[in-house]
């Protein structure tokens, strides 16, 4: 988050908004927990949406110049790489036609009970009514391991630098429709 924010709490505040608007406009949210303090959230474009919150130009606005010209000339060229390597040349065409789970939060004080993998799979359930495949980006390891038990495997991995330190590995993580998961 420190990197597509600038390390900026209102660029944070607004990437996350513009994300949950996005997911409320043209995708689905799922959550879990009473309400009105939700424990966890998912944010997922279904197939023939794609949405980036990185295109919301309120967000954009909120960062400094050397943040912006690292999202324009490496982030955002590098993650449209990552889908290239996933599913070629077509890249996000293909993840198009796909179930994205575009974000997944869980509340750190209730995590490890299960709540982020009853998210995947009240998704992955509803994907796979239509035979659609799951993917999802994660940039740690303990993310792809996370997928990785709920049957994802990875289909590409691209690095991203980064101008306020260390860089990091992005993985993109693919789950093909199961019976099994119905």
């Amino acid at each position: 988050m420190k990197l597509v924010t600038g390390g900026s709490p209102t660029a944070r505040s607004a990437y996350i908004r513009a994300m949950v608007d996005n997911a409320n406009r043209l995708g689905e949210i799922y959550v879990v927990g009473p309400e009105p303090e939700f424990e966890g959230i998912a944010l997922w474009a279904p197939p023939g949406v794609d949405w980036q919150a990185f295109d919301n130009n309120d967000y954009r606005r909120l960062l400094t110049q050397e943040s912006l010209e690292w999202l324009v000339h490496h982030a955002i060229p590098t993650y449209e790489g990552l889908y290239k390597s996933a599913f070629g040349p077509r890249g996000f065409d293909v993840s198009k036609q796909a179930w994205h789970l575009k974000l997944i939060a869980i509340n750190p004080s209730r995590q490890k009970e299960g709540l982020g993998k009853a998210l995947v799979r009240a998704a992955t359930r509803e994907a796979y009514k239509g035979k659609y495949r799951v993917v999802t980006d994660c940039h740690t390891q303990l993310s792809v391991g996370f997928f990785q038990n709920l049957g994802f495997r990875h289909q590409a991995v691209k690095n991203f630098y980064s101008p306020f330190g260390i860089g990091f590995p992005m993985w993109c993580m693919v789950k093909e429709p199961s019976s099994k998961d119905l």
